[in-house]
C-alpha cells in the first residue's frame, strides 16, 4: 500500500458526504420507526426496537429525535410529505379541472398499489395514545389540503368549495380503507371515472 493509498483511506469526509451519511441514518430511524409503530403499536414499540430495526446504536436514535413522541411526529410529518406529493399538482399549466383528475388518478392509484404504506399509515393516525400526540399535525395537514382543492373546486364552479373538497378527501379515504380491508373487489378504472365524474364539473 502506497503513501498516497493510505492518505486517501485517512482522508476526512466532506461536509457534503458528512450531511448525507446523517441523512441516510435518519430515514433509516424513521422507516423502521414507521413499520414498528404501524405494526406493533405506539405503546407497545420502544426506541430500542427501532434502534435495532434501523440497525443503528439506540444513541443514534437520540442524536435526532428527543424520545418516542418527537420520532412519531416525525414520523407522521414524513408521512404526509409522501401523500403531499399526490395532492398538489405536478404541472401548473393544466386547467383546474385537469388538474383535480390528476389528483383523483393518482390518489386511488397509489391507494390500490401502495397498499402496505397506507395499511401502516391508517393503523398509526388511529391508535388513541397517537391521535392526541399528532393532532395539530392532522389539522394543520388538512387545512392545507382543504385550501388547496377548495380553491381547484371553487375555480371549476364548484357551489361551496370547501364541503365539495371534505367530502372528496373522506370519498378517497373511504375507498383506500375499502380497498384495504377487502370488503369486496374495487375496479380501479371504473371508481376513478365515477369519483371524477361525481366530483369534477365538466
Amino acid at each position: 500500500m502506497t503513501e498516497r493509498s493510505v492518505n486517501r483511506k485517512m482522508s476526512p469526509r466532506t461536509k457534503h458526504q458528512i450531511e448525507q451519511i446523517r441523512q441516510e441514518s435518519r430515514r433509516k430511524i424513521l422507516d423502521a420507526a414507521f413499520l414498528l409503530f404501524g405494526e406493533n403499536g405506539y405503546h407497545h414499540t420502544t426506541m430500542a426496537q427501532i434502534a435495532r430495526k434501523a440497525a443503528v446504536s439506540k444513541g443514534l436514535t437520540y442524536n435526532y429525535f428527543d424520545g418516542k413522541e418527537d420520532l412519531v411526529k416525525a414520523v407522521v410529518v414524513d408521512a404526509f410529505e409522501k401523500l403531499d406529493e399526490h395532492v398538489t399538482p405536478s404541472n401548473l399549466e393544466q386547467s383546474p379541472g385537469e388538474m383535480l383528475e390528476e389528483i383523483t388518478r393518482d390518489s386511488i392509484r397509489t391507494g390500490f398499489e401502495d397498499a402496505t404504506y397506507w395499511r401502516l399509515t391508517f393503523s398509526l393516525v388511529l391508535q388513541p395514545d397517537v391521535t392526541g400526540i399528532i393532532l395539530p399535525i392532522l389539522h394543520e395537514k388538512q387545512a392545507e389540503y382543504l385550501e388547496i382543492l377548495g380553491s381547484l373546486f371553487g375555480a371549476v364552479g364548484v357551489a361551496d368549495p370547501k364541503l365539495h373538497a371534505q367530502l372528496f378527501i373522506a370519498h378517497l379515504d373511504g375507498i383506500s380503507l375499502h380497498h384495504l380491508v377487502g370488503l369486496s373487489a374495487l375496479d380501479r378504472a371504473k371508481v376513478t371515472e365515477a369519483i371524477i365524474k361525481m366530483y369534477i364539473p365538466k
